[in-house]
């Protein structure tokens, strides 16, 4: 039985661009909490996410009155090179939790859904504006 202090954020990424995602390994944070399972000692966010792919992560508290915290960014490949799109999750044992997505290429958005509760389930839903013509 899980105990009732405990916290879980699902995190699910939904890619409804017409954009390879690809992981900036180095920006994987989880500052408070620890991965629900880690694959090969690092954490198990996906290393892409292909147009039209979604992907999802886990991650739990460690113990009591304890919230989970992290972060994760991912490049844009195609043109212009350098942009990013960057995932923030809290999920706080008091307060509520908040959830923020930031994308740096013109013309994309990112919708937040969910993320309620003890056990929570984000949705982070990245997409391209349409050009009106």
């Amino acid at each position: 039985m899980r105990s009732l202090a405990s916290r879980e954020v699902t995190v699910i990424v939904v890619n409804h661009s017409s954009e390879l995602l690809e992981l900036d390994t180095d920006s994987v944070q989880l500052w408070r909490g620890k991965w629900e399972e880690e694959v090969a000692g690092r954490a198990p966010v996906a290393q892409a996410i292909r147009p039209g792919e979604s992907v999802l992560w886990r991650c739990k508290s460690t113990g009591i009155a304890q919230g989970i915290v992290g972060s994760a960014t991912f490049h844009i490949t195609g043109h212009p090179p350098h942009d990013r799109v960057r995932f923030t999750w809290k999920n706080r044992f008091f307060g509520p939790n908040a959830y923020n997505a930031q994308c740096t290429r013109e013309g994309f958005k990112i919708k937040v859904e969910g993320g309620e509760g003890a056990s929570a389930v984000v949705v982070f839903i990245l997409g391209q504006q349409q050009s009106s013509a």
